[in-house]
């Protein structure tokens, strides 16, 4: 359940030992991965609306976790039978998808700037044109989730990220499809 008080107990153990905040559900067998396989402690907090959660346990992330165990826990995708249909399917399976299908600006701005900063263990971590970090199931990157949600304001954001113009090459970039005229 995602109650607050099992976010609340989750947020205590994951605080005792960080570790766990690289399991993911994995309770499917053989071709059947089951209904949420893939989705990791982001995901849920990213779902439940829990940003402020979620900053703390990205902070935790980063104090805590190797970088090999970092780029594990942001390179999760949620592809079990529940992201399969509308709407979840069009979340982007990946934390940057989740957290632009919830228009999770801050989360958002805080991976980017840990990701590009070369003392971090997070150092090009993540990138939002990066086809290998695309959704496994759709393709899409987090510019298309926005585009897929119809989320204008989350485009323009993505594109602009306002909080980080000093480093224009965080910039997500539309491709021709995005850019074609009709």
């Amino acid at each position: 359940s995602n109650s607050d008080e099992a976010l609340e107990l989750c947020m205590e153990m994951y605080t005792k030992r960080p570790k766990t905040i690289l399991d993911t559900h994995d309770e499917g067998r053989g071709e059947d991965k089951g209904k949420y396989f893939g989705e990791n402690a982001l995901h849920v907090l990213i779902v439940n609306k829990r940003e402020q959660e979620l900053l703390e346990l990205i902070d935790l992330a980063a104090k805590t976790l190797t970088t090999k165990e970092l780029k594990t826990l942001y390179h999760a995708q949620a592809t079990g039978d529940f992201f399969k249909d509308a709407p979840m399917r069009f979340y982007g399976s990946s934390v940057l998808g989740f957290a632009t299908a919830f228009s999770m600006k801050e989360t958002i701005t805080k991976l980017l700037r840990q990701t590009s900063d070369e003392k971090s263990k997070m150092f090009e971590i993540l990138d939002l044109n990066n086809k290998e970090q695309a959704c496994k199931q759709t393709g899409f990157l987090p510019l298309h989730v926005a585009v897929a949600n119809s989320l204008k304001e989350m485009y323009k954001f993505l594109k602009d990220l306002p909080d980080l113009k000093h480093l224009p090459q965080l910039r997500a970039e539309p491709c021709a499809a995005m850019t074609a005229a009709p």
